[in-house]
């Protein structure tokens, strides 16, 4: 899904470049509810070179601590992507392949986020 507002709080709504819900939680939608309340699965984020790294870290922080399984920052310009799960994150190339916990059987190198 891309474009679409989470009520992460009652103080907090974050649009993320692309979300995603799997399955069930997909089917509850309500597509007239907006902002959705609760949070992503996944959020990923496209980093422009206009963004400040603190605001960044910031909504990877909120996604986190508000239920999002992992966050993904795509920085074009380096041509990198970070995940970041709970405390921990990793940084891929665009040669290495991309695998998620929350996306089971998904697979994608990291490059074909820049083509």
């Amino acid at each position: 899904m891309a474009d679409v507002e989470f009520a992460l709080s009652d103080l907090l709504r974050l649009r993320p470049d692309v979300c995603v819900l799997p399955g069930e939680k997909a089917n509850r939608l309500d597509p007239d509810l907006v902002p959705i309340p609760g949070a992503p699965d996944v959020a990923i984020e496209v980093i422009s070179p206009t963004e400040r790294a603190s605001e960044s870290h910031d909504k990877v922080l909120a996604y986190l601590r508000n239920g999002t399984a992992e966050v993904w920052q795509v920085f074009p310009k380096s041509r990198t992507v970070q995940i970041h799960k709970g405390t921990t994150g990793s940084s891929f190339d665009a040669t290495r392949q991309i695998t998620s916990a929350p996306l089971p059987g998904f697979a994608v190198i990291a490059a074909s986020f820049f083509e």
